[in-house]
Order: structure tokens, then sequence, then C-alpha cells
């Protein structure tokens, strides 16, 4: 279960709250919109911000 209060996710964390694989969420990271992924070492980690905002700005382009 993902912990509401974290500022960064772990990839597993970060798929299971979009309710997609992993293999998905890596194939989005590699996409050059994603601004998400913090690097920190040999580790990445997803900014929930950051996520949450490139949610909305996906959301708004199949809107419009």
């Amino acid at each position: 279960m993902v912990e509401s209060k974290k500022i960064a996710l772990s990839v597993p964390e970060a798929a299971a709250l979009l309710s997609v694989s992993k293999s998905k969420l890596y194939e989005i990271m590699r996409q050059s919109d994603c601004d998400f992924v913090l690097q920190l070492g040999g580790r990445k980690l997803i900014s929930r911000t950051r996520l949450e905002e490139w949610i909305d700005r996906k959301t708004q382009e199949k809107a419009g």
C-alpha cells in the first residue's frame, strides 16, 4: 500500500498509484515530457508532486 505522506515514491509504489505495471511506468519514464523522475545514485524515485502535475497535463491534453 502506498503511504500518502511520501513526497517521493519508489517505482513499484508509483506504478501501483497509477494502476499500471512497473514496465509500463518505465516506458512512460523514457518519454521526453517525463519530468517526475529523481535519480539518487543508482536509484530512481518518483516525485509525487511532479507526477501529479504530469497527470494533470496529460488529462488536459486529452480533453483539449
